[in-house]
């Protein structure tokens, strides 16, 4: 993450000043749509993706951040407890993408058509590893391939990588087996 924001910030970058709250507003939503749509969108999830895969995990403590114990900060505990007194796991999972094509709601080409993506998303986390948009007069079909060359060869290694039917196609299969890690495809 960023530095904190400083006094002097605002200013700085352009905000408007309110005299009658004596405050920065922040920019518009126009403005920051303005802002967003000049950006690609595979480099945005792909730096998004980065920085939210990482952030070391903390240790296991008996209390949420407001000081309470949550359901979920127990079981975590009782998780750390019996690794130590078991070891590791004896067999760790494998980590599974979902591959899938959406329509993004609201979001309009300047010729009207609405925006398609195929996304491939990590079933752990669920966090998008790789974004490729679709063509107005395209399918899901050729972007295939390109979307998981984005994604980096340690990450498919022993992956499981689940499709819907559209892409149980022979060519997607060549794809898979002509990596060197071995993955295995679910549609």
């Amino acid at each position: 993450m960023g530095a904190p924001l400083q006094p002097g910030d605002p200013a700085r970058r352009g905000c408007p000043f309110d005299p009658f709250t004596g405050r920065f507003r922040p920019p518009g939503e126009r403005t920051l749509r303005d802002v967003f749509a000049r950006v690609d969108p595979a480099a945005l999830t792909a730096a998004g993706f980065a920085r939210l895969t990482a952030p070391t995990p903390q240790a296991a403590t008996a209390l949420a951040p407001d000081g309470t114990v949550g359901r979920e900060q127990r079981r975590e505990q009782r998780a750390a407890a019996a690794c130590a007194l078991d070891g590791p796991p004896s067999a760790l999972r494998r980590r599974a993408y979902a591959v899938d094509g959406k329509c993004l709601r609201g979001a309009v080409r300047t010729d009207g058509s609405r925006v398609f993506v195929l996304t491939a998303v990590c079933h752990d986390d669920a966090l998008t590893c790789a974004l490729r948009e679709i063509g107005a007069k395209a399918n899901e079909i050729p972007e295939f391939a390109p979307l998981l060359d984005a994604v980096d060869d340690a990450d498919l290694a022993d992956a499981v990588i689940t499709v819907d039917a559209l892409h149980a196609q022979r060519d997607h299969a060549r794809t898979w087996w002509r990596t060197e890690a071995p993955t295995t495809c679910c549609p």
